[in-house]
């Protein structure tokens, strides 16, 4: 996954620089995607853990997940 969302980040930054020739030699200081956990049916994974007895998962939920977040601790 990481080699794949830098990959677009350096699209998006040639781009740019393509776009705005005075940022061709501007040095990238830091990059960041905001990439969002998401399950491919599009809804939030909940259940127990595989490997830790005891605990579980509340994973999956991509932009509604901080909304629902109390929800789904009880």
């Amino acid at each position: 996954m990481a080699d794949w969302t830098d990959a677009q980040l350096d699209d998006v930054i040639a781009r740019v620089r393509a776009a705005v020739p005075v940022l061709a030699d501007a040095p990238v200081v830091a990059l960041w995607a905001g990439v969002r956990p998401r399950a491919q049916s599009r809804t939030p994974m909940l259940g127990v853990h595989p490997f830790r007895a005891g605990e579980y998962v509340a994973n999956g939920g991509f932009k509604v997940g901080p909304t629902w977040s109390r929800w789904q601790a009880r």
